[in-house]
């Protein structure tokens, strides 16, 4: 008596049609199992699932810190192709799903979808899946261009830019003032554009648990700045945001946010003075 069946001769395709989609539209997957008929599968499935790649930070009690990366895998609709009970037999088996409507799009690295075919087993399970690209139907995100700067350190300066919710490729135009109240040194001013990553379990509503930045483009203004007490003066300056720049993103496990990011250096450690001002990018 046979008790496993073919299921180590059976293999399993998956395709997706189509390939690329926008929020709230279909998406056919099809399923494909070639090989000897198996009487003791318990059913073939499909499912269109969410993968999201994102990193948390731990220290130890000698201090020593742990950048720890996860892979969470979250189904998102199931179809039953061959339910339980009935051999599963070579074929294509077609199903069709609709993805959310406030589906966050694919970002590499970070969120991705994805279609699995799964022959279900007694002991273990078949499994194969097909990439699906997800575009956002997000207008933007105003929340973002009505956030106050952030401020570190009690800078002397203020930074105000033409426009904050742009398309990729624009050019910022602004301007850093200095209005010194009291005497103030800067070693240098500077201007930059950044995109900054923040991951954690539930990163909007908890905040970051890890967190990166990398530069766009600079402005330095001056060296050995010194502003007496009651001057003002201004910085004017230009930034452009990359042609292929990834936009805003705002999902469970991590946030994309651009900024642009005055700098008076200080001398003094840790004690820089910074400007904050968050952007919109679609």
């Amino acid at each position: 008596m046979k008790l496993f069946g073919n299921h180590d001769k059976q293999t399993i395709e998956v395709r997706v049609d189509p390939a690329h989609v926008q929020a709230g539209g279909t998406v056919t997957a099809t399923v494909r199992v070639t090989g000897p008929p198996d009487d003791k599968a318990r059913g073939v499935a499909a499912r269109l699932v969410s993968k999201h790649r994102w990193s948390s930070k731990s220290t130890d009690e000698d201090g020593d810190t742990t950048i720890n990366v996860h892979n969470d895998i979250g189904v998102v609709a199931e179809s039953t192709l061959i339910p339980a009970g009935q051999p599963v037999v070579e074929g294509d088996y077609s199903t069709v799903f609709v993805v959310p409507p406030d589906a966050c799009r694919t970002v590499n690295g970070a969120l991705g979808w994805a279609v699995q075919g799964v022959i279900s087993h007694r002991l273990r399970s078949t499994t194969a899946e097909c990439a699906l690209q997800v575009n956002s139907n997000a207008k933007g995100h105003p929340e973002i261009t009505a956030r106050a700067p952030e401020l570190v350190g009690g800078p002397a300066f203020h930074v105000e830019v033409s426009a904050r919710d742009m398309l990729a490729g624009a050019k910022i135009c602004g301007t850093v003032i200095v209005e010194a109240s009291k005497a103030v040194t800067y070693k240098s001013l500077d201007v930059d554009l950044r995109l900054v990553r923040g991951d954690g379990q539930n990163v909007i509503a908890k905040g970051a648990q890890y967190s990166v930045f990398v530069r766009h483009g600079s402005v330095h203004f001056a060296e050995q700045l010194s502003m007496p007490a009651g001057t003002a003066k201004a910085f004017p300056f230009e930034l452009g945001v990359p042609a292929d720049a990834v936009a805003t993103l705002r999902s469970l496990h991590t946030v994309l946010t651009w900024y642009v990011v005055a700098t008076g250096t200080t001398g003094a450690l840790h004690a820089d003075h910074q400007v904050h001002l968050a952007l919109d990018v679609h």
